[in-house]
């Protein structure tokens, strides 16, 4: 799969409006999701597109990098790719805090 990250959104822009605004330029990503505060539950103003496939999210980018969003226009970029996930030399793979 293939995600894109897609930025200056306004912020009561949900994940069904983002959805239709794929759909409305012809194209049916597999998942969309907005990016929140994670107490307030406000949106951050940005989200990510994940399509099926290589073809279908490259032509999205080529189109809709720039084209207007609710009078304002997007920005439309490659999103991080996840893959597995590998500790550094002499890490041990786990997220320890560190204070101060």
């Amino acid at each position: 799969m293939k995600k894109l990250f897609i930025g200056n959104i306004p912020f009561q822009t949900s994940e069904t409006d983002l959805l239709d605004w794929f759909s409305g330029h012809g194209f049916s990503p597999a998942e969309v999701a907005i990016v929140r505060h994670r107490l307030t539950g406000d949106s951050k103003g940005f989200g990510f597109a994940e399509f099926s496939n290589e073809s279908d999210s490259q032509q999205a980018l080529e189109q809709l990098n720039g084209a207007e969003y609710i009078r304002t226009p997007a920005h439309v970029e490659r999103g991080p790719q996840r893959g597995p996930y590998r500790a550094g030399p002499g890490l041990s793979g786990h997220r320890t805090a560190v204070s101060f």
